[in-house]
C-alpha cells in the first residue's frame, strides 16, 4: 500500500512493461483483478512480474566480478 487510495491505472503505469509486483497485495480481495491479469498477461509474464528482486548484495557482488573481468 502507498498509504492512500490510488487508481488501478497506477498499477499499470504507461512505460512499464509489466504490472506492479504488489498488485495482489493492494487489490487481492478483488477477484476481477486476478481475472484481468490472467487475461492480459501470459503465465510467463505474470511469473516474471511477481518474481522477487535480486538482493542488492548479490547484484553488487556480480558487478564487482564483472568489473574485475573486464
Amino acid at each position: 500500500m502507498l498509504g492512500h487510495k490510488v487508481p488501478f491505472g497506477y498499477c499499470e503505469k504507461p512505460g512499464r512493461e509489466l504490472f506492479c509486483p504488489k498488485i495482489f497485495q493492494c487489490w487481492g480481495a478483488n477477484s476481477r483483478v486476478h481475472s484481468y491479469i490472467q487475461q492480459k498477461y501470459s503465465p510467463e509474464e505474470i511469473e516474471r512480474a511477481l518474481k522477487p528482486p535480486t538482493p542488492k548484495l548479490t547484484t553488487l557482488v556480480e558487478l564487482i566480478q564483472k568489473a574485475k573481468e573486464g
